[in-house]
C-alpha cells in the first residue's frame, strides 16, 4: 500500500491547476456556495475532484449525497466556498470535517489563492503546499 504523502499533521499538497479550477468554480457559483469532494490517486497531491449533486444550495449552506459519487472515487477531503470573506469553518463545517476525508479547504470571497484556508478533520489549520 502506498503511503499517503499529500497530507501530514501540518500540511496538505494540492496541484496548482486544481486549486485554480476550483477557485473558478467558486466564482461561478457566487453568490451561492460551491462544494466539491477531493481525491488523490497518486497519494502525492490532491489532484482530482467531483462536484457532487446537491440537494440544496444557498448563500449559507449546501446539502449533498455521497451515495451519488462515481464508483471508485476515493474521498480525500472537501472544498467549499464561503460567499462572505471568511475562510474560517462554521460549526456545521467542523461537524462535516470529522465525517468525510482528511483535509477540508474553504475558499472565501473574492476567491483568490490568498483567500483559501485548509483544515484537518479536527478543524486545525493546515499549511497549503501548491505544486
Amino acid at each position: 500500500m502506498t503511503k499517503q504523502t499529500y497530507f501530514t499533521k501540518d500540511s496538505v499538497v494540492i496541484t496548482k491547476e486544481l486549486i485554480q479550477e476550483l477557485l473558478v468554480g467558486a466564482h461561478n457559483a457566487h453568490p451561492n456556495e460551491f462544494f466539491a469532494l477531493l481525491s488523490s490517486d497518486s497519494n502525492k497531491a490532491i489532484e482530482g475532484y467531483v462536484v457532487v449533486p446537491l440537494f440544496y444550495q444557498t448563500e449559507n449552506s449546501v446539502s449533498y449525497r455521497t451515495d451519488l459519487l462515481p464508483l471508485g472515487f476515493t474521498i480525500s477531503g472537501s472544498i467549499h466556498s464561503h460567499p462572505n470573506a471568511s475562510n474560517k469553518p462554521s460549526n456545521a463545517d467542523l461537524i462535516s470535517f470529522s465525517k468525510l476525508g482528511a483535509c477540508h479547504f474553504i475558499m472565501g470571497y473574492p476567491y483568490f489563492l490568498e483567500n483559501v484556508a485548509c483544515y484537518d478533520y479536527n478543524g486545525n489549520l493546515l499549511k497549503i503546499v501548491i505544486i
